[in-house]
């Protein structure tokens, strides 16, 4: 499901895909609602299995992930000329807890999550993979909750408005798979997730605190981990809520933790070029509010709670039901 490979929130040092060990089930007569409750919960129980940490940052908890999951799946399986069934649903869900965290965290879905063709004609407008009888719905998801059916591009093709085919990403322009480790690595063939190109080979990021690293280009850490990258070594990061201090925090000149928002919240006041380096954390904006999209600063916000995306700096939700009239 498109929903679930793109709900991504970017946090400073990360930008992450969520999934990951519960098994719920549910029945081919269940109602929308009660399958897409078995699916949030059994996608957002795995997301916190494999790497909660994200979880806490980009949903603040497990419950609020769910809600967001289901929502967001209501609006999928409802939405005009799907390929979506009730059997179909209830295959996926029981097939959530067996998909792998390195393919999760890489936008990948089992083979019974990846949905039958809708009814849409290429060139038509759709929200979801499931409406196009192409099994592809392009959209570029920096800049709209609409896109396109059309044919899916192949691996080594040019993206469609930025988008390709789940199992793919786009980067530099063309849909590639991501490189394991020991993999060839260059600006036109990108590591995995939890791998960085070092030394033109993918190999796993630092995992311990104190480790050398390097953000700009060799070995980041592994924020699975709690670790963050600060002057080229991995130091602790902790997570706290709205209303609390964040940024960096330092002794005899060092810094030895980093705090960041939880909830996709951001740290308002901090400007570490003016040396001012405590904030306090405020929360992500509602669905509808007003946000920022610039990514990979700790201070500008406010961010949007995923499964939004901060589009024309507002908050705003894809309902395919409006992308095909």
């Amino acid at each position: 499901m498109r929903f679930a490979a793109a709900a991504t929130v970017v946090v400073t040092f990360a930008a992450f895909w969520f999934g990951c060990s519960s098994s719920s089930s549910s029945t081919p007569t269940a109602t929308p609602e009660e399958q897409c409750a078995s699916y949030a919960e059994s996608f957002c129980n795995k997301a916190q299995g494999c790497a909660g940490i994200y979880v806490q940052l980009g949903y603040g908890d497990v419950a609020t992930c769910k809600s967001r999951f289901q929502e967001a799946c209501k609006r999928t399986v409802t939405a005009p000329n799907t390929g979506f069934t009730a059997a179909f649903l209830t295959k996926c869900v029981a097939s959530v807890p067996g998909l792998d965290c390195q393919a999760l965290f890489e936008g990948g879905q089992t083979a019974d999550c990846v949905p039958p063709p809708g009814l849409v004609d290429d060139g038509k407008g759709c929200g979801e993979d499931s409406q196009c009888k192409s099994g592809f719905c392009a959209i570029d998801e920096s800049a709209a909750t609409c896109g396109s059916c059309g044919p899916k591009p192949a691996e080594g093709a040019a993206c469609v408005s930025n988008d390709c085919p789940t199992g793919l990403h786009c980067n530099d322009g063309k849909c590639v798979k991501s490189a394991g480790v020991g993999a060839t690595c260059d600006v036109g063939h990108p590591c995995g997730a939890f791998l960085d190109c070092a030394a033109g080979k993918c190999a796993t990021q630092a995992q311990n605190r104190g480790d050398a690293s390097d953000d700009k280009g060799s070995l980041s850490c592994d924020l699975r981990k709690g670790i963050v990258c600060i002057g080229k070594k991995c130091e602790k990061l902790l997570l706290v809520g709205e209303g609390k201090e964040c940024g960096l925090h330092m002794s005899a000149l060092k810094v030895n933790a980093v705090t960041l928002c939880e909830k996709s919240g951001f740290c308002e006041g901090l400007d570490i070029a003016k040396a001012k380096l405590i904030g306090t954390c405020k929360p992500a904006a509602k669905d509808g509010e007003a946000c920022k999209t610039t990514t990979g600063d700790l201070a500008s916000g406010p961010n949007c709670l995923p499964t939004a995306t901060c589009i024309a700096n507002v908050c705003r939700v894809r309902d395919p039901a409006t992308c095909t009239k």
